[in-house]
């Protein structure tokens, strides 16, 4: 089999992946009807490029002179005060499942979700519905380490699901945070609230924070990360923050954060198996870091997961 066909033969596998995530479509609206999948409106859509080593996670950084000399030599202890092992060079995005819906002279059943990122032309960037392509898996010198896991609330039920999907549709066209990491160092490295972030824009955990929080679903503090320079270490919480929660307007928790949150379980992957050189649909009982034991250890015993 040549290229072209070993290539359409791939997407045809994606495609039932995508069938089974998103379910039957009804044939009058052609929106996937709920509970025929595996995914369900508000569950999350976790995006994970693993890194193998740091040399492969600094080669995928814009190369400037900037990067070079100030941002790449600092990378370490940001990551650290972050909450990264030092041996953790994971990539990560985040993403609210919309709903499934089959278009006019499409066989498949396409994924849409609710997300916010930048873009390059500087087109349809923030928060806006999205069309998850099969060409995320199958294209780009990266394929081989990409994988994509949904992650469902212990207990969540429809009126907060609704909750969730109702907020975040509400943000579309809301523009995006590019400096939220920036800003956040005030929080991960000394407690200060993040007083200036502006709430009008939204990364995409930014997003799913203050979509959840909607919802009356709050995240609590992963202070038993922070570094010892930082107060909120001590206090259980940052400043501006109440101890018990996390407050939407002061974000500073990044995508790793709410994916270990152990009230969040596992319900697919979808990634590239070695073995047979193809994509695959894990179901099940899976597991978080799944694709790397030694984090995940690390992560349990640090009460992380």
């Amino acid at each position: 089999m040549n290229k072209a066909g070993e290539l359409l033969s791939k997407e045809k596998r994606v495609n039932k992946i995508f069938d089974q995530i998103v379910g039957i479509p009804d044939p009058k609206t052609r929106i996937a009807i709920p509970g025929t999948g595996i995914a369900e409106a508000g569950d999350l859509l976790f995006f994970i490029t693993h890194g193998s080593d740091k040399q492969s996670f600094y080669n995928s950084r814009p190369k400037t002179l900037k990067t070079r000399l100030i941002t790449n030599p600092l990378q370490p202890f940001f990551r650290r005060c972050s909450g990264y092992s030092k041996n953790d060079f994971d990539e990560w995005h985040v993403s609210i499942y919309f709903m499934g819906r089959k278009r006019k002279r499409h066989k498949r059943v396409n994924v849409w979700m609710l997300n916010s990122q930048p873009s390059i032309q500087k087109k349809r960037e923030g928060v806006d519905i999205r069309l998850l392509s099969p060409n995320f898996f199958l294209s780009g010198p990266t394929k081989s380490r990409r994988r994509m896991e949904i992650l469902k609330f212990k207990g969540i039920n429809k009126e907060q699901r609704k909750q969730i999907k109702d907020f975040s549709f509400s943000k579309t066209g809301s523009k995006f945070d590019y400096f939220i990491r920036r800003k956040a160092l005030l929080t991960t490295i000394f407690g200060l609230p993040n007083f200036l972030h502006d709430q009008r824009m939204y990364a995409c955990q930014s997003l799913i924070i203050s979509a959840y929080h909607a919802a009356g679903i709050c995240f609590s503090h992963p202070y038993h990360s922070f570094p010892l320079c930082n107060i909120g270490r001590y206090l259980g919480r940052p400043l501006g923050h109440s101890k018990e929660k996390v407050n939407p307007n002061y974000p500073y928790l990044m995508d790793h954060h709410i994916y270990r949150d152990p009230r969040f379980e596992v319900k697919a992957a979808v990634f590239f198996d070695q073995k047979t050189n193809d994509f695959k649909l894990e179901k099940g009982d899976i597991g978080k870091y799944s694709w790397n034991k030694k984090l995940r250890d690390i992560y349990l015993a640090e009460n992380r997961c």
